[in-house]
């Protein structure tokens, strides 16, 4: 069975290390001119690294992800309302891991061509069309036709396969919330070090602090529109407390990444009905970050193909299986992770008081089992 793999992201690109080592002959068409990932980092949830040990590469990521204590919520203030025992996490449900996309990307490139995956980049695809011969033909821009046995999309939020072979599929939408993304190098700012994992929520204000090896760390601050259109930034962190603005001054020395966050209504299938294609990652269920689960969800794609094209050589076969195992907890996810960006993103401030009061009032098990719901794959 021959496969073409659209996309060079973390879902696309380990797909091609699982289906290389299967024995499948993988082609990834990547439409930017080089594989890379801008400067951000990835929580790895155990159910993640469990995906990525399906995949062979467990030690791999090990040798340049940080091990991370789970930490906590706090309050722009620097009160904490709850905080978590990662150690106790760690031991219920599975390791958790931080590492920076970069370094994320590198190692699944590495490990997709050492498998035999081909990798072609700048090659932007039109469209999925039948092949009469069976399989499917994917049509580049330039007009250039490539046929295969399995077609995977793994092109992400606005995939041209998901709007070539799945009209009806809804449109991304935006959730209202901008993002600023950026990491920081701790002793070069002055930070102290190691920073302590935490997300700090304000009135509609998120901002999160995930440590990263060799004494970095990966930033996110978020926020919501508000009705008059305006949204503030990261400049909000400045009357925060320490390290935020420091965090904060550092990264508007250092440069951040500013983006919409969009996601996508839950797909009925992530197959077609017809056509031996099929959608992973965030071209199948883009969801919300609120969960952390977005690189997750791609990997246990990954990783659910990789372990079942072991058990058959019919392209339909595997797919209905795939569907199958994938669709309802994807779908799920997707749905929690909206669900946690309603809580999480609330304005008004007696619910945001409600809110607080809550999350400092719940025991960090009950947090703990609530968080690990969606970490498991067993």
């Amino acid at each position: 069975m021959d496969v073409i793999v659209i996309g060079g992201g973390i879902a696309g690109l380990a797909t091609a290390v699982g289906l290389a080592r299967a024995g499948r002959a993988v082609t990834v068409l990547e439409r930017r001119e080089r594989i890379e990932e801008l400067g951000a980092g990835v929580i790895l949830w155990p159910n993640a690294l469990r995906a990525l040990g399906e995949l062979g590469l467990r030690e791999q990521v090990h040798g340049v992800a940080e091990l991370e204590a789970v930490g906590g919520f706090r309050r722009p203030d620097g009160t904490w309302l709850n905080r978590l025992d990662g150690r106790r996490f760690s031991a219920a449900h599975g390791e958790v891991a931080a590492i920076h996309r970069g370094d994320l990307i590198d190692l699944l490139h590495e490990a997709a061509v050492e498998a035999g995956a081909e990798i072609r980049c700048g090659q932007a695809v039109a469209a999925v069309e039948p092949d009469p011969g069976g399989g499917a033909i994917v049509v580049m821009e330039d007009g250039r036709r490539v046929s295969a046995e399995l077609v995977i999309g793994a092109d992400g939020l606005r995939s041209a396969v998901r709007e070539a072979a799945f009209p009806a599929a809804g449109a991304p939408r935006s959730t209202g919330l901008t993002a600023w993304r950026w990491v920081v190098d701790a002793a070069a700012s002055g930070l102290p070090a190691p920073l302590v994992p935490s997300v700090t929520i304000g009135a509609g204000t998120e901002l999160g602090v995930v440590p990263l090896p060799g004494g970095r760390a990966y930033c996110y601050f978020s926020s919501v529109r508000r009705p008059d259109g305006a949204t503030p930034g990261p400049e909000l962190g400045r009357e925060w407390h320490d390290p935020v603005p420091a965090l904060v001054a550092a990264g508007e020395a250092g440069g951040m990444l500013c983006h919409e966050l969009w996601d996508l209504p839950p797909m009925p299938s992530f197959v077609h009905p017809e056509l031996p294609v099929a959608l992973v990652g965030d071209a199948a269920h883009a969801m919300t970050p609120h969960l952390g689960q977005g690189a997750a969800q791609g990997l246990e794609d990954a990783a659910a193909l990789a372990r079942l094209v072991k058990t058959t050589g019919d392209a339909r076969e595997l797919l209905g299986a795939y569907d199958r195992e994938r669709g309802d907890r994807a779908r799920a996810v997707q749905r929690a992770s909206r669900q946690a960006m309603g809580a999480l993103t609330i304005t008004h401030p007696a619910l945001v008081a409600v809110r607080d009061t809550l999350i400092r009032l719940l025991p960090g098990v009950v947090v703990e089992r609530a968080m690990a719901r969606w970490v498991r794959t067993g």
